[in-house]
């Protein structure tokens, strides 16, 4: 307990920047991708990242390069400022990222892309054992599994990049992510106190379920565009996060058989009571469920017991603001009004 309090008061500090309501409000207001960029640079959480713009001509993919590249570097503050198993943690956490990177360029080569678009963050390549350089020139599955050979990924990649035949992206990403949630699950947790493993394996359950629910609608509407209104399970499975909490194998054939989403979206206040009326519709980062992972998010940072999940907590609230603020600067550009874009603020 002791060891986790300076990484909580780090955190709470931190936590204090974060934009308020008065900041989403008046950012919403703004007319343009400069107005919002210039009174982001006002605000202590990104007035340092805004410092030496030229923010009357800002593009929006710069901005948004920048506010990803903070929220990567929020990862990276809590990973330096730790040690032992709290680093093994975070270290754990910026894994997502190289999913994220690897993922893009793995779906930029698949579709034949004469040019890589991505921008990978320095400080990503500094952390990570992928050879993105490497990844970023590739032109073809060879070269990506080349650039994954001293990291843990190469393994998972081998049996879907080594052939010839086309591939899946999104199976690739679930082995991925399989990978990580694993880790997590049978590797670092057993290196907590008893009642901490369980929190943070409920914690991870509880986010693979709510990913595995929002596949099951998405791959429910592609099935349907494709003809087949009632995909089943061994269709469907390739594609789930095998790490679950409540979510068990009688609500997935459930959700299953139903026709809408906005019934699968109902079935899940049987699965976590009372808590449907947080995952309506889709909100400003497309996710079903990102409104209850924000809300569960908040209850594990304002934790009174110092542990790894205060920080866990910060970090998943951190991500959300992120993904808002590139959600309203979008809208802003697409003059979409402040009514409609608040119903998709998470």
């Amino acid at each position: 307990m002791f060891q986790y309090e300076a990484l909580v008061t780090k955190c709470r500090c931190m936590m204090s920047s974060m934009l308020s309501k008065q900041d989403y409000s008046e950012l919403m207001s703004c007319r343009s991708v400069a107005d919002a960029a210039s009174y982001l640079a006002k605000t202590p959480a990104y007035s340092g990242i805004l410092a030496g713009e030229d923010l009357t001509r800002i593009h929006r993919n710069r901005l948004e390069y920048l506010l990803e590249s903070d929220l990567l570097d929020t990862y990276l503050k809590l990973y330096r400022f730790s040690c032992g198993t709290m680093r093994l943690f975070f270290a754990r956490l910026i894994s997502d990222f190289e999913i994220y990177y690897l993922m893009a360029e793995i779906a930029n080569v698949s579709a034949q892309s004469v040019m890589s678009d991505l921008i990978i963050p320095p400080r990503l390549r500094e952390h990570s054992k992928i050879d993105f350089a490497a990844i970023t020139s590739a032109t073809s599955m060879s070269d990506i599994l080349a650039a994954t050979a001293n990291s843990e990924y190469y393994a998972v990649l081998k049996p879907f990049l080594s052939s010839s035949g086309q591939i899946d992206c999104a199976e690739i990403e679930t082995a991925l992510y399989n990978n990580y949630y694993g880790k997590m699950w049978k590797k670092f947790a057993p290196m907590l106190q008893k009642d901490e493993a369980e929190q943070l394996r409920h914690v991870i359950g509880v986010k693979a379920d709510l990913t595995n629910i929002s596949r099951i609608i998405r791959l429910k509407r592609f099935a349907r565009g494709m003809g087949n209104d009632s995909p089943d399970y061994d269709m469907i499975e390739r594609y789930l996060i095998k790490f679950r909490s409540r979510l068990g194998r009688d609500d997935i054939d459930a959700m299953l058989e139903l026709d809408s989403t906005e019934e699968i979206i109902a079935y899940i206040g049987k699965v976590y009571p009372g808590h449907s009326d947080l995952s309506e519709a889709e909100s400003a980062n497309g996710d079903y469920f990102s409104v209850f992972m924000s809300a569960y998010s908040k209850r594990l940072s304002n934790s009174a017991k110092p542990s790894l999940l205060i920080p866990y907590g910060y970090l998943n609230l951190k991500e959300y603001e992120i993904d808002n603020i590139i959600y309203i600067i979008e809208a802003i550009r697409y003059g979409i009004p402040v009514s409609d874009i608040e119903k998709n603020i998470i």
